[in-house]
């Protein structure tokens, strides 16, 4: 099972890198350098995936296959720890299904390839006893502390947790062994948490990562309104029904067949669990499809619950439900294993143009020294780790600073002083859709367009045509700039110091 989570995602492990892959592998590759995430680059995300990645870093050969290799090693542990969860619910056939529905659900190309919350699971599967005792909780507490350290919407599974131990506590004592349990859970997660900000307090960089990890956060979260997320769940949601519907509606199916057991905690246990992660996924309100990876266990194991039904099932049933579950997704991720890198990243990102990055970020690299600076006014931070230049600012993507945030226009004002003290060789010019939209201030795109005006030339741009497909060309130092941009109109310009 574990060998098949690798080898369903092996044929995409050359896709090129989208942003948040850029991020890490940029923080991970300058951690190389001494530097520190949070204090010298900013990202919202918790440290331990750039540890991942830097793993990924380490082994030989091109560093993008790798670091999907990582990925898929995590991957294959969930699917290992979820086969013994699903095992001690719902017995040894359907943790079978459940783990063999895993690897494909998340192997599935359009939700973008597994998160690295594998330590959640693990931690539910230390549950399989009604009372674990303080040394298995505390267990419990440091696997999810550290799945947090990837992702902190890990963390909406802890109450979860607490009140499943108090439902099958026994009642003379549930209290008192509930405290007990929620204190050496806490107990858990709090060293794990401990040991991540001392590590940042040596540093002189804790400041800047609870900014970052927490407080930002919080912001991020609250930044959409009521449509706008309604507005993303409908756009993102029916380009999976294809390839996931019917896994995630046999999980429907399933969880209705354990409600009708006499015995109801599989029932209980795999709904709340469902239900937590679905809070976890609508943290934010983006609801990007890779968000969705955070439900598939539980969707998994509920649809391997409809296989077998209120007890023993005949291996046909077993084998036709797997058998429709598994079907669109293998129909799918085949699909993709027959088209070209570029196009596979087209289709599954088709509002971006991941695949035109390598070309720009070796139009960087050709036109600069390895120790110029250059910054990047745009979200693709998988330029400079391409390019393996350091970026001009320690905001290496700009969502932070063109949100709807209080400190938005600090944080602008903060990228200028940085950008104006590096004095960057070039500036690639890509701005998102996204940072003109309500209430987001433009300090920093001013500021860019005169300096851009004042001190750099058009050396390259970037143009798509009407299949998304993206060609860079050089610009003549003669050109008609003005007439050329206006002509070509491109998604994105590549500026070298002039002056």
């Amino acid at each position: 099972m574990a060998l098949l989570a690798i080898a369903l995602r092996a044929p995409l492990f050359d896709l090129p890198l989208e942003r948040d892959e850029g991020e890490y592998s940029y923080i991970a590759w300058r951690l190389a350098a001494g530097e520190t995430p949070y204090r010298d680059w900013f990202d919202q995300k918790p440290p331990a995936v750039f540890l991942a990645y830097r793993l990924a870093l380490a082994w030989p050969g091109d560093p993008v296959p790798a670091i999907r290799a990582v990925a898929a090693l995590f991957c294959a542990g969930s699917a290992l720890a979820l086969f013994g969860l699903a095992r001690a619910l719902l017995g040894a056939t359907a943790a079978g299904l459940a783990a063999l529905l895993f690897v494909f659900l998340s192997a599935d190309p359009m939700l973008q390839g597994p998160i690295a919350n594998t330590e959640i699971f693990m931690a539910v599967r230390c549950l399989g006893g009604a009372r674990p005792p303080i040394a298995a909780a505390l267990a419990i507490g440091l696997a999810l502390g550290a799945a947090t350290a990837f992702k902190q919407v890990a963390a909406v599974n802890a109450p979860f947790l607490i009140w499943i131990y108090w439902l099958r506590a026994p009642r003379g004592e549930r209290a008192r062994a509930t405290v007990r349990f929620a204190a050496a859970l806490a107990a858990g997660g709090c060293a794990v948490w401990a040991a991540i900000l001392l590590w940042f307090w040596q540093r002189g960089a804790l400041a800047p990562a609870l900014d970052a990890i927490l407080f930002h956060n919080l912001e991020y979260a609250a930044d959409l309104t009521p449509a706008e997320r309604w507005g993303a769940l409908q756009y993102f949601i029916p380009p999976l029904v294809p390839s996931q519907g019917a896994a995630w509606l046999l999980a429907v199916i399933g969880l209705i067949a354990l409600a009708r057991r006499s015995d109801r905690t599989p029932a209980i246990f795999l709904g709340g669990f469902a239900l937590v992660n679905a809070v976890g996924v609508s943290a934010s309100g983006f609801y990007f499809p890779h968000y969705f990876q955070q439900l598939l266990p539980a969707v998994a194991a509920l649809a391997a619950a409809a296989a077998v039904g209120s007890g023993a099932a005949p291996r046909w049933r077993v084998a036709l439900v797997g058998a429709v579950a598994i079907a669109p997704l293998a129909y799918a991720a085949v699909s993709f294993w027959r088209i070209d890198p570029a196009s596979a990243s087209r289709r599954i990102y088709p509002d971006n143009n991941f695949d035109a990055m390598p070309a720009i970020a070796a139009e960087v690299a050709s036109t600069t020294a390895p120790g110029d600076r250059v910054f990047v006014f745009g979200s693709e931070p998988e330029i400079l780790f391409y390019a393996r230049r350091v970026s001009a600012s320690r905001y290496i993507f700009l969502f932070p600073v063109f949100g709807t945030f209080s400190d938005a226009e600090q944080r602008q004002a903060d990228v200028i002083a940085e950008v104006e003290a590096a004095r960057p060789a070039a500036i690639v010019w890509m701005p998102m859709q996204s940072f003109f939209g309500r209430g987001r201030p433009q300090l920093l795109t001013e500021w860019t367009r005169a300096a851009i005006d004042r001190d750099y030339r058009a050396h390259a741009i970037s143009v798509a045509n009407a299949n998304g497909e993206t060609r860079l060309e050089r610009i003549a130092p003669a050109a008609d700039v003005r007439a050329l941009l206006a002509e070509k109109q491109p998604w994105a310009i590549l500026f070298v110091r002039a002056r």
